[in-house]
């Protein structure tokens, strides 16, 4: 997570949280309680479906820095 808040340093993003568990990212994310939620695309996409999370896409392009 600290390469996140590093990349999210320089914009325009005013109120950054971190949580360590991918799945409560998600689950935040779900409940619309967040904007966004940065995960690895290989573990985002199997925790989205360990949880059955269909209406949430990964990022197309990914991010690359």
């Amino acid at each position: 997570m600290k390469y996140a808040e590093i990349g999210l340093r320089d914009t325009q993003v005013d109120n950054v949280v971190t949580v360590d568990d991918l799945g409560e990212r998600i689950k935040i994310l779900a409940a619309n309680r967040a904007d966004f939620a940065i995960a690895s695309s290989f573990n985002g996409v199997l925790q989205l479906k360990v949880l059955g999370i269909e209406d949430i896409q990964p990022l197309s392009p990914q991010l690359n820095q």
